[in-house]
């Protein structure tokens, strides 16, 4: 199940992975599931939330699953508190469900769908991230990773309401880190790049490349670096 001779890094540890059927949910869940955590996984997409939680139970010791949308705060309250009956508490939390609409002008864009990307994005990340906070606090430990984008600070013509949504979600890990510190939860942000994926389909990098960062600071001993944003190892600057 786990590496040849060594620990598994998440043993003992219960994760939440959100957009867990997307490219980067299933291969975070299947990376986390081979390091001995277990796997609490939500999308709103039933066909590829089965199929990440098939590929995930093949090697987690629990695999808690559910169609959720997160921007529905009492939807995702009643699927975590389901959820903890079963893993008793989350130890770490990787926001990664996120959208993006066809491209256009952002004075052309409707304005239902700049709220629904800014309520994927941003408002999707806060909800989770409120829900599993207090407990972090309680135990004292606590690992949050967002999911963030190079866009958030570079900009792209025709990508308006996904840049800011991303660049809202950097601000919301840097107000997390500050505002839990001395409780040991690190909240930082992985910067993926561009890898295949519905987003990207051109794209031939596969969704595999981020995973380290992810597991990085999924597994940063206390003290370390709070706030930051990773990109293949290395601190962004942002």
């Amino acid at each position: 199940m786990f590496r040849d001779g060594l620990t598994p890094k998440l043993d003992g540890k219960a994760a939440w992975v959100t957009g867990a059927g997307g490219a980067l949910g299933r291969e975070i869940s299947v990376a986390f599931a081979r390091e001995g955590a277990e796997l609490i996984l939500c999308d709103s997409d039933k066909k590829a939330l089965d199929q990440a939680a098939y590929e995930c139970a093949k090697t987690a010791r629990k695999v808690v699953a559910g169609v959720v949308d997160i921007t529905d705060e009492a939807l995702t309250r009643s699927f975590f508190d389901k959820a903890l009956e079963k893993t008793r508490k989350v130890d770490i939390l990787v926001n990664n469900a996120g959208i993006h609409l066809p491209e256009s002008n952002l004075w052309e864009t409707e304005k239902a769908d700049f709220q629904r990307i800014l309520e994927v994005n941003l408002l999707g990340a806060w909800i989770c991230s409120k829900l599993v906070i207090p407990g972090m606090r309680e135990r004292k430990f606590g690992r949050i990773v967002n999911i963030s984008s190079a866009l958030s600070v570079v900009n792209m013509a025709k990508w308006g309401p996904y840049t800011c949504s991303k660049a809202a979600l950097n601000a919301l890990t840097r107000t997390l880190a500050e505002e839990n510190k001395g409780y040991n939860i690190l909240v930082n942000g992985v910067e993926p790049g561009m890898f295949h994926s519905a987003m990207h389909p051109e794209v031939t990098v596969p969704p595999t490349r981020p995973i380290p960062d992810v597991m990085l600071c999924a597994t940063l001993p206390p003290r370390s670096i709070n706030g930051r944003f990773v990109f293949q190892g290395k601190d962004t600057g942002w």
